[in-house]
């Protein structure tokens, strides 16, 4: 039996409720996870077959934390039973038993943006005979098709009247992007979203097969869902209504995403006998940082109200230090940092945010100048590199040998004399008879192919054969080893490298991934065809999972559901945070959007908040000045401890100045 003892009273009383819809609005650092599995537990406790229930989150990292979570409470046996997955991984589980229907094979692929983008880069050529076209031209059109998805529109609803030559170009691209998609046996992730949505509406049987199966739904960061996992989630409620959804309107950030705040600001018009149940206890930060979030977020006008409180005493400060431009700003960060380091505290407890990625690259410079190590959340990702994505091109052939993208991209990598003319004219039999281009590879000896190239093209079907059969169960690091070799891949990395040094890191890139994929594999007790789903939804997961103890540098977007000890938030100025954006639309919402973004940047913070602010920046040649951003105004100034580094004055309280910053700033500052 679930102790429930350890819960303070409003997180009881939201474990409690288990029928009926339920709305728990989790404030920051409130202990959103502990109730949502102490919930499940609850549920189980009390009779509720756990095959009954849904758990819905947004993010892998969120799903894997919930479950094991889960286990410490019931077992791994029990956690078995349940299902706990991110949209995303629903509707590949929905299509993989019912994509059918739609026609969507069951061993289907799912494809990134940039494999988006050389499908209809081959539909340009290959159906409009354009052979160079722009690559903004392929994201434009690349944009409308996936906006036209997450609107719920199809080829065969989007709009044909008023509309632009590039929206028409885009609408008919649309239509063979479907068909291409099909022949090629890939989805999308757009699809995975839609493709269940218009099964539910086609196909009732379908959609009551969901709903008897489950009876209670729980959706994690309610917030962050858009139009499309709102009708998602809404067409497998059943009339009992068991539906708990929980999150904070106050973080959401994400409307550039298509996220609908409205949703849970107006879940409880959408049931009329919805329990509401507000977390507002913060077991994360220090009284003060508390202090200065509530007095943010409370300038916002549409919201759920709520005022966040911490038992962990007030803590250090605020600290606003003044800067005279971003280089300023970043070597006193460093120089900080420098000192916290000589105190014995671990890099890996220090964040640096900001609100828009590129102001993270002088801070980088100031961080190796002092041979502080970092990592950058969001640079190029290990699994971009072009040797993994050649190598994951040939699992992924061995897997689902219809995807033409991935097949293209190595039937002539290692080189084997099947140039481009040879493949454009394979494209052109594979379309004309309505056939897949590896079915088509077969038929080579009709097409009047030279000897050499035909005998290039056996090879290679011989090797896909040979492996397919190898590879398609657990697979072995002796056995990938085994493959590398024999189709010349490391010989192709010598080849190709400008130089032993970069060929050696290749090739170590290589074994890295081979390694972290063996052991995910082995763990997981999965197949090549597992992993490769799990891949393409959590590229992370042949990730080395061992800490590292670096300093996070992040923008304030990627932070979310993160805390640290120490956090620096950079460019606390008008134009920078909030973002310019915001101000030239002056729009309310945009405005809102912004201080939620703060919110949720102050909150990341356990017990030192460090805010930046600079004077001014070189842009192009050109000096632009910066005013303090509007949110300053709106924290208590008994609680921020002002630094100003541009005339040799520090440690002046910002109280003594609070005043006259706001009434004077240019006399008071020179600025």
């Amino acid at each position: 039996m679930v102790n429930l003892s350890s819960l303070n009273k409003s997180q009881r009383e939201a474990v409690e409720t288990i029928k009926g819809p339920v709305l728990v609005l989790a404030g920051a650092g409130s202990g959103k996870t502990r109730v949502i599995t102490y919930r499940i537990a609850h549920m189980i406790n009390n009779g509720i077959y756990p095959n009954k229930i849904l758990a819905v989150t947004f993010t892998n990292k969120a799903a894997r934390e919930m479950r094991e979570r889960l286990s410490e409470l019931l077992g791994n046996e029990t956690v078995k039973k349940l299902t706990v997955s991110t949209f995303h991984a629903l509707g590949v589980r929905i299509l993989r038993e019912d994509g059918l229907k739609l026609g969507i094979q069951k061993n289907f692929v799912i494809y990134a943006d940039s494999d988006i983008e050389r499908v209809i880069k081959t539909i340009l050529k290959e159906r409009y005979k354009i052979d160079k076209v722009e690559a903004y031209i392929v994201r434009r059109i690349q944009y409308i098709i996936l906006e036209a998805k997450s609107n719920k529109i199809t080829p065969q609803t989007f709009p044909t009247e008023n509309i632009t030559e590039e929206m028409m170009l885009a609408q008919k691209v649309y239509e063979h992007y479907e068909e291409y998609m099909r022949i090629f046996g890939a989805v999308d992730f757009s699809d995975l979203l839609l493709k269940p949505v218009l099964i539910f509406e086609n196909f009732e049987n379908i959609k009551k097969k969901y709903q008897k199966r489950f009876n209670y739904i729980m959706i994690d960061e309610y917030q962050d869902t858009n139009d499309i996992q709102f009708q998602f989630i809404n067409h497998i409620i059943n009339d009992n209504q068991n539906i708990c959804v929980v999150g904070d309107d106050d973080q959401s950030i994400y409307g550039f995403r298509g996220a609908n705040v409205g949703n849970i600001l107006q879940f409880a018009t959408q049931y009329k006998n919805a329990k509401e149940v507000k977390l507002q206890q913060n077991y994360r930060s220090t009284e003060n940082i508390i202090h200065a979030a509530n007095s943010v977020i409370a300038k916002n006008s549409v919201r759920n109200k709520k005022t966040l409180f911490s038992n962990l005493g007030k803590g250090e400060k605020i600290k606003l230090y003044l800067l005279e431009d971003p280089e300023h700003e970043a070597n006193k960060v460093a120089e900080k940092i420098q000192s916290y380091l000589r105190k014995d505290i671990k890099p890996k407890d220090i964040a640096i945010m900001y609100r828009s990625n590129h102001q993270s690259r002088v801070v980088e410079l100031k961080l190796k100048e002092r041979e502080i190590p970092y990592k950058v959340v969001g640079s190029l990702d290990f699994y971009n590199r072009k040797e993994i994505k050649d190598f994951m091109s040939y699992l992924i052939m061995l897997v689902f040998p219809n995807d033409e993208i991935h097949l293209k991209r190595i039937i002539n990598y290692p080189t084997r004399g099947i140039g481009s003319t040879t493949i454009q004219k394979i494209s052109e039999y594979a379309h004309n008879n309505k056939k897949t281009f590896f079915n088509a590879l077969k038929d080579a000896y009709k097409l009047g192919i030279a000897k050499k190239t035909q005998d290039g093209i056996k090879t290679f079907l011989d090797l896909i054969k040979k492996y397919d059969k190898i590879l398609n169960n657990i697979v072995s690091e002796k056995e990938l080893y085994n493959f590398v070799d024999e189709i010349k891949f490391v010989e192709q990395l010598n080849n190709e490298s400008k130089s032993d040094k970069v060929a050696n890191a290749k090739k170590r890139n290589l074994i890295l991934f081979i390694e972290g994929m063996v052991k995910y594999i082995t763990k997981a007790n999965i197949t090549l065809e597992e992993y490769l789903i799990k891949f393409a939804l959590e590229p992370d997961s042949a990730k080395n999972e061992e800490e590292v103890d670096e300093v996070t540098l992040l923008s304030i977007h990627a932070s979310k559901g993160l805390e640290f000890p120490y956090v620096f938030l950079l460019g606390f100025n008008e134009g920078i945070l909030p973002h310019q954006r915001s101000l030239d639309t002056k729009k309310r919402t945009d405005l809102e959007e912004e201080r939620r973004l703060c919110y949720v940047a102050i909150t990341r913070a356990k017990k030192e908040l460090i805010m930046t602010a600079i004077e001014n920046k070189i842009m192009n040649g050109n000096a632009f000045h910066y005013e303090l951003s509007r949110f300053l105004d709106e924290i208590p100034p008994e609680i921020i401890k002002w630094i100003d580094y541009t005339d040799g004055k520090s440690d002046v309280p910002l109280e003594e100045v609070k005043g006259a910053v706001m009434n004077n700033l240019e006399k008071l500052f020179d600025f």
